[in-house]
């Protein structure tokens, strides 16, 4: 059950803080949501098979906020930084979806378990 907490989390915050920073558009919005669920799944389940160590967990992530520049790019276009804007977006869903996430599960806050 907390791969779906953690993936709606994942799409609440992200989608959330695009929303924040001008990111409006109804089809900009259905992608983040596509992208941030296809990504957060692929990432939970790859660390549930191969284990948590925090290097995996970084080069994940990296990757994610990789792939979900590639997504966005095309859709925005080249006049906004996207890919700062894409980076914080996945750190702010790491650090504070990761706390909440274990507040809801009853376990004390911490990022990575």
């Amino acid at each position: 059950m907390s791969l779906y907490w953690a993936c709606g989390l994942t799409m609440a915050l992200e989608t959330g803080y695009f929303l924040l920073r001008g990111y409006r558009g109804r089809d900009f919005v259905i992608l983040c949501l596509a992208a941030n669920a296809a990504t957060n799944l692929s990432l939970n389940l790859l660390l549930g098979l191969l284990g948590r160590p925090l290097w995996l967990i970084v080069l994940l992530e990296l990757a994610a906020v990789g792939l979900e520049y590639a997504v966005y790019r095309p859709a925005v276009g080249p006049k906004k930084a996207l890919l700062p804007d894409t980076l914080a977006a996945n750190l702010v869903s790491l650090v504070l979806g990761g706390i909440l996430l274990r507040l809801m599960m009853g376990l004390p806050p911490g990022v990575v378990s």
